[in-house]
């Protein structure tokens, strides 16, 4: 068996503040070893269910958050994408992988249910797919399908577990952080690597290979800037169409095309 873990860092138990998770920040150094643990945890998990090969993405902004020697020796870690559309799940479509993992994740831009939501940036108030608020989870859900890969398990905070268990009924979600208004409640850091490791365990010992996202057969786009500008800029993008000051809209059938516009509209 065959994994590719995606780790992001906002969804790391107790993180609760955006400087948290940024070089030179407050506590930077800390959550930096609390997310290398938990997608420690994840590895370990998966490693005692018969998993051979597990390539680590650290894809949180910088993309060298992981501590590398907190984590198992059979992991290989990529630290920094190679700059394709697949983002968060660079790589993936260059090997052979039988499932993804995704450790650490968080909620949506336009969702109040954490004190540091956004989609892959902060220049947006929220992005839409199809009316819905798109959440990184699903965006990287739904690139796995595309792929042919299902997503058996995912940690984070409460919001993205409810988003995951409803795109993904059969996923196993582990929830670390609860964010209410500006803060967060969580359980301790240690419980939460016991968690995400016997959640690992249970995700492999069931119908993994159904926890697969199924894909809309056509795709709008709706991306609400925070600034006037950059909707504007962007509304160049071809087939892009500006709706009002702050907002663009992209349509296709394809969700290769949505990752080659996010790749450009989004940077």
């Amino acid at each position: 068996m065959k994994i590719y873990l995606i780790a992001d860092i906002e969804g790391t138990c107790n993180f609760t503040h955006i400087e948290e998770g940024e070089q030179g920040g407050f506590l930077y150094p800390y959550f930096c070893k609390q997310m290398t643990r938990e997608v420690s945890s994840a590895c370990v998990g998966a490693l005692k269910m018969g998993a051979k090969d597990i390539l680590v993405h650290d894809a949180h902004g910088c993309s060298r958050n992981i501590v590398p020697d907190m984590l198992p020796n059979k992991v290989r870690l990529m630290r920094q994408a190679g700059g394709d559309p697949y983002a968060m799940l660079s790589g993936a479509q260059n090997e052979k992988f039988d499932a993804v993992f995704m450790t650490g994740f968080h909620a949506p831009a336009g969702s109040n249910k954490s004190p540091v939501s956004h989609t892959f940036n902060r220049k947006t108030s929220k992005i839409l797919l199809n009316g819905q608020i798109l959440s990184e989870f699903m965006y990287d859900a739904y690139s796995a399908s595309y792929l042919g890969l299902p997503v058996p398990f995912v940690s984070g905070d409460k919001e993205v577990c409810e988003i995951a268990k409803e795109l993904i009924p059969n996923i196993t979600a582990v929830q670390t952080v609860e964010g209410i208004g500006a803060g967060t409640i969580s359980m301790h850091p240690d419980k939460a690597v016991q968690k995400i490791e016997e959640g690992v365990e249970k995700a492999l010992s069931g119908d993994w290979q159904s926890c697969k996202a199924v894909l809309p057969e056509k795709f709008t786009l709706t991306i609400c800037y925070r600034n006037h500008q950059d909707a504007y800029y962007n509304s160049f993008y071809p087939g892009v169409k500006q709706i009002d000051d702050t907002t663009i809209e992209f349509s296709t059938d394809t969700w290769f095309e949505v990752l080659r516009a996010v790749h450009y509209v989004l940077k």
